[in-house]
């Protein structure tokens, strides 16, 4: 089921589970399904007299869902600290742009994230969220990226006001190139392909402990990295040369024209 939704706060939390309150900004997505389930059973009652009842009991809550959006630069920076589970580090690029590379987390604290979600008429907050798994994929239309979620709790939150909409465009299939080399990164060779999808996941594990029906820890364990695309056959020598190797490289690049605006001679309205 889609959650129907009017706006998505965001904010990195000070530690687990504890939000920045005030701090949140909001991201543009497509779909949430962001959700607890509180793993209710039937207890049947033995009893034969007229008194017996069966009880509904909720056992634990499991908190999480998954949210989808087109891969704007903002939707892609959270989406990718949040699976990386590490900030990225910036470096400035002449006076009014920054590079940021994103690396995985090894201090086995990654960061964590509170959404708040506005739906009109109820305002909810999930805290402690860290990310399962994040898609990307594009075939001929917009880069789409969806990440999945686990989170710890589900309350009652904030109203978020209004906002207008981001005129900062989303990447496109058009603005990528495919690249492939051997091992080292040598002799890359562009390849035109028609469709892609990268899916990386860190293995997250939820762990319930005594005490709470909360979830107490959520922790990546082993990551893996999948995907796969799809190009035409043209030879089997130039086949052979570029896969030839046991292990290669893909570089995935994107690059949008100088605006990148969705207006035409208006500054692109983009923020973090």
């Amino acid at each position: 089921v889609v959650v129907i939704y009017k706006n998505l706060g965001i904010e990195q939390e000070t530690s687990f589970g504890s939000s920045q309150a005030g701090n949140a900004s909001v991201l543009q997505i497509r779909s949430s399904t962001l959700n607890t389930n509180l793993n209710k059973t039937l207890v049947e009652d033995t009893m034969t007299s007229l008194k017996g009842r069966d009880r509904i009991v909720a056992l634990k809550n499991e908190t999480g869902g998954d949210i989808s959006a087109y891969g704007s630069i903002k939707v892609l920076h959270h989406f990718l600290r949040l699976a990386m589970g590490a900030s990225g580090t910036a470096t400035a690029l002449g006076t009014s742009a920054q590079t940021v590379v994103y690396n995985e987390d090894v201090s086995g604290n990654p960061l964590s994230y509170t959404m708040l979600m506005d739906r009109n008429n109820t305002q909810e907050k999930f805290s402690g969220l860290r990310a399962s798994k994040l898609s990307l994929k594009a075939s001929d239309g917009l880069m789409e990226a969806t990440l999945s979620l686990m989170g710890i709790n589900r309350a009652s939150g904030p109203a978020i006001a209004d906002i207008v909409g981001e005129t900062f465009k989303p990447l496109t299939w058009a603005d990528f190139t495919v690249s492939i080399g051997k091992p080292g990164y040598t002799n890359p060779v562009t390849v035109q392909v028609s469709e892609w999808n990268i899916d990386y996941e860190n293995g997250l594990e939820r762990t319930h402990l005594s005490g709470a029906k909360t979830a107490a820890r959520l922790d990546p364990m082993v990551r893996k990295v999948s995907g796969s695309f799809k190009v035409f056959h043209t030879g089997s020598s130039w086949t052979d040369a570029t896969y030839g190797a046991s292990e290669f490289y893909l570089r995935f690049a994107a690059t949008q024209d100088s605006s990148a605006g969705l207006i035409a001679g208006v500054t692109p309205v983009y923020t973090l």
